[in-house]
């Protein structure tokens, strides 16, 4: 799904625009035991409520795809005839009203979860008149041809409040109150079916993952029947030493024109509005590469590297890869943080023989939160010959 599709269901989780009548839910304990399963009528709640409600389900579409959000494809034989695509099927086409099915869902996700507090599992059918696209907008709701049935779920701990004072009207003063046990942003949750092109995708669904967690895995495993996906980080790590395997060539000057040209092509992309997310290819990130004077021998492994890991002909969002919006250069006893524009000032050199750093400066310099001058040790300006 791209950030477009995952906005528009986003602006569609609000309760004036929703149509989740339901919200379905399994309260469970620390231990693993079920505490109540419930239903609540969405019509019958209090506006605050229905706010809430809508909140942390939209919470589960936010972030970013590669960071948070993960794409899952099931294969063409578990569509056809297996066990857990049928029960996510079973939840759609009942909008969540299958007990039979709902118990299996929660009964997979409370043998894998396992938190330090009580969690609750929330789960909802929403139904979305898709309105045809005119032009570059979206048209008219009544305009609509299709209608996209999913469901929307999310495991979210359940923390108690610290106790404190609180204000008690009928005294008028303050006293001890007891912390209510309150329900907290999910760690994990998931959307069935995909919504790609704008249309209904019965192969595919979008998992969301709050942060890197070792039980990540187990979930994914449990509900899709389906390996986890590589996280933004061992994406960034995997990247990180392909070009470490450029050795020698693999200079400061060839990192920061990668990140460079990175950036450059983002924002003509950002620029010209275009339908799909920025994604660059194994070729493209070759060819910058070679215009950074790589050899051709190495950027033969680079490309084979490329193609093992991240799959021969496909589009990666570079943010995922390598940060092009900051820059921190690490030594063994020092930490430098710049902006890219300042990166590209930098370089390397070996002056009297020692590997030197060069960062030209410009206007002030401030150690401690005190401005200091650049100064020799007679205490006169020093001028670096170039």
């Amino acid at each position: 799904m791209t950030i477009k599709e995952i906005g528009e269901l986003r602006r569609q989780l609000k309760p004036e625009k929703s149509n989740i009548t339901k919200i379905y839910g399994c309260y469970v304990n620390q231990v693993r035991e079920p505490i109540s399963d419930f239903e609540q009528s969405v019509g019958l709640m209090k506006e605050e409520e229905r706010e809430y409600y809508h909140n942390l389900l939209k919470k589960i579409l936010s972030g970013g795809p590669g960071r948070t959000l993960f794409d899952l494809s099931f294969p063409t034989a578990e569509v056809a005839r297996g066990e857990t695509h049928a029960r996510l099927m079973a939840l759609v086409q009942s909008k969540c009203a299958d007990e039979e099915a709902r118990a299996a869902l929660y009964r997979q996700i409370v043998d894998t979860v396992k938190l330090d507090s009580n969690y609750v599992i929330l789960l909802a059918c929403n139904q979305y008149d898709v309105p045809r696209r005119g032009g570059d907008a979206l048209g008219d709701g009544d305009a609509s041809d299709q209608t996209y049935t999913h469901i929307l779920c999310a495991v979210c701990p359940v923390k108690q409040a610290k106790p404190g004072l609180g204000y008690h009207s009928e005294d008028r003063v303050f006293h001890t109150s007891v912390g209510d046990h309150l329900i907290a942003p999910p760690q994990w949750g998931f959307l069935f079916p995909a919504f790609d092109n704008r249309s209904t995708n019965l192969y595919n669904a979008l998992c969301y993952l709050r942060k890197e967690d070792e039980q990540n895995s187990a979930f994914i495993q449990s509900v899709f029947s389906l390996d986890c996906p590589p996280t933004a980080q061992s994406r960034r790590e995997t990247f990180a030493g392909m070009l470490e395997e450029l050795e020698e060539q693999c200079s400061l000057e060839v990192v920061t024109t990668l990140s460079q040209r990175v950036r450059e092509l983002s924002e003509e992309h950002k620029a010209e509005h275009r339908e799909e997310d920025f994604a660059v290819s194994g070729d493209e990130l070759r060819m910058m590469l070679d215009e950074c004077g790589v050899s051709e021998e190495r950027l033969d492994a680079f490309s084979q590297q490329f193609d093992a890991a991240f799959g021969r002909g496909e589009s990666v969002d570079p943010s995922l890869l390598l940060d092009t919006r900051h820059c921190q250069v690490k030594l063994p006893d020092i930490s430098i943080k710049a902006t890219p524009e300042a990166a590209e000032r930098m370089e390397t050199r070996i002056i009297d023989g020692v590997p030197c750093l060069l960062i030209p400066t410009e206007g002030e310099i401030e150690v401690n939160g005190v401005n200091v001058s650049l100064r020799n040790g007679a205490g006169q300006a020093e001028a670096v010959p170039g």
